[in-house]
């Protein structure tokens, strides 16, 4: 059994480790992307993430499997049968394998048919496109036999290890900008080979870790029926809403370049590594609590399940608001300074892109039980069902001839419409005391949001700067501002009263 207050100290741990790799790859990431962008230029980085959206439809396969995984995993730790943890893990292992070669087949047959007679490719780009294809297709099978080791590190909360592998990733990636630099050969190419090769070399890192440190990463051939079904059911549903989310997502990026240009694709490409990075601050602490939660819920502690719960979707959305809310406001500043040359329609993109994420960081918890359960069936199929309503919502506004970003527009509107019924289904599936979650929750979000707005259409009126150290410490500022703000109105008394005495013990113990 797992205990609250060591609960709490593992997942502060783990989230310090977390935010120790967020910080290093946000910052490599943010430089190799413009450098990249840089030397591949607008239309071989657009054509570069177009295709790649192609080969991330695929990998929804790769994402589905992953989450099965260290869902049945987490649930077994926490009930404390290694051996049943080991026999999830052998077959989660067959299944992949299986599941290789049905992206073999999709990839290299539906994909490959796409990217040959419908990309709207560059003329003399026809063959570095077909090169970034396969290349990105081979990343999705290492991506895939990976999945069940990742699944492993996360379930057992090795998130050190977890942020030294991440940091190893991006120095990496680091290194194959100056290579890109210097190298006379096609860029675009070279890569695509490259990104391959450090995909290989992190998998390979990832399974001798888990080898050598746990006993139920030790791969047996063995197929228990019973279990496989679960899995496999669980794999199939999750598949469906992981499907309609991500496809949902990418065919924003393949409907953006059938009616427009590549140029809007880098726009594209440029809004998802701006949110991206600030998503990953709060990602950080997401992976921390999930297996929290799962063990939780295994052990049917629900009303410390319930706590965290809402503890956990306070605090996803505030770190998330009070660090994207100064970017919002400054991103044409922020991208300026960021890019050499800035694509049209990539502030407004980013914008709307945080507004998606911030939805989806409230409510983290709630389909984190509902996965916790195994029971997803329904959800999956309703979820699917308005997320994929993106698709011909966003075929409709581009025909009509509106604004690009009116894509962005339809995906956020539909998922504040998933949300408000995920709430509904909470309450349904496992008695979630929703009206707590308003009050508790959405309520102390609205205050702090509403406030922020206002204080800015104030101070927006008297303050304004034209240098980089203006831009500096107007961020500051509003950093500042939303984390008075937070203690204020976003957290109750017991959690103020927490935070003092956390920080007076560790001034005291300096």
């Amino acid at each position: 059994m797992l205990d609250s207050t060591y609960s709490q100290k593992r997942i502060i741990k783990n989230t310090l480790f977390l935010y120790l790799r967020m910080f290093l790859t946000m910052g490599v990431g943010l430089y190799t992307s413009r450098v990249v962008l840089k030397v591949l230029g607008v239309d071989d980085y657009g054509l570069y993430n177009v295709i790649g959206g192609i080969v991330v439809l695929l990998s929804i396969i790769s994402n589905s499997m992953t989450t099965a995984t260290q869902r049945f995993i987490t649930y077994e730790l926490g009930k404390g049968n290694m051996e049943h943890v080991n026999r999830v893990f052998s077959m989660s292992m067959i299944a992949h394998f299986i599941i290789c070669g049905v992206i073999l087949l999709l990839g290299e047959t539906i994909g490959l048919w796409y990217v040959i007679n419908q990309l709207n490719i560059p003329e003399g780009r026809e063959t570095a496109a077909m090169w970034v294809y396969q290349m990105s297709l081979i990343a999705v099978f290492i991506r895939l036999i990976q999945s069940p080791y990742n699944a492993s590190i996360i379930a057992y909360e090795r998130m050190s290890f977890y942020a030294y592998i991440s940091i190893i990733d991006v120095i990496l990636k680091l290194a194959i900008v100056f290579v890109l630099l210097i190298s006379p050969i096609d860029k675009l190419i070279q890569y695509s080979i490259l990104i391959l090769s450090v995909h290989i070399f992190i998998y390979l890192i990832n399974r001798h870790y888990c080898n050598k440190n746990f006993k139920t990463c030790k791969f047996h051939f063995e197929i228990d029926k019973a279990y496989f079904k679960n899995l496999f059911s669980y794999l199939g549903w999750n598949l469906v809403g992981a499907t309609a989310s991500l496809g949902t997502q990418q065919a924003g990026s393949l409907i953006i370049n059938k009616y427009l240009t590549v140029a809007v694709n880098a726009a594209y490409g440029v809004s998802a590594q701006v949110s991206g990075a600030i998503n990953a601050f709060v990602g950080n602490f997401q992976v921390a609590f999930t297996p929290q939660l799962i063990k939780l819920f295994s052990q049917n502690r629900m009303d410390e399940f319930w706590k965290l719960s809402k503890t956990s979707a306070l605090l996803s959305y505030f770190l998330l608001f009070i660090l994207a809310f100064p970017v919002c406001i400054n991103i044409d500043y922020i991208l300026d300074i960021w890019l050499v040359e800035v694509p049209e329609y990539s502030s407004v993109f980013c914008q709307l892109l945080i507004l998606y994420m911030l939805i989806d960081a409230a409510q983290a918890p709630l389909w984190i039980g509902i996965n916790a359960t195994g029971n997803i069936k329904v959800y999956e199929i309703w979820l699917s069902s308005i997320l994929l309503l993106n698709i011909p919502f966003s075929i409709l506004v581009l025909s009509l001839g509106w604004e690009p970003y009116w894509v962005l527009v339809v995906r956020v509107l539909l998922n504040f419409i998933t949300a408000v019924i995920r709430c509904i289904h909470v309450k349904w599936q496992f008695n979630f005391p929703i009206k707590q979650y308003f009050f508790e929750v959405v309520i102390h979000i609205l205050a702090v949001s509403l406030v922020m707005i206002l204080i800015w259409y104030v101070l927006s009126k008297y303050i304004t700067y034209h240098t980089f150290f203006g831009l500096c410490a107007n961020v500051i500022m509003y950093l500042v501002l939303g984390v008075v703000i937070t203690y204020i109105l976003g957290i109750g008394s017991k959690e103020r009263e927490y935070l003092k005495k956390f920080v007076l013990n560790k001034i005291i113990q300096r």
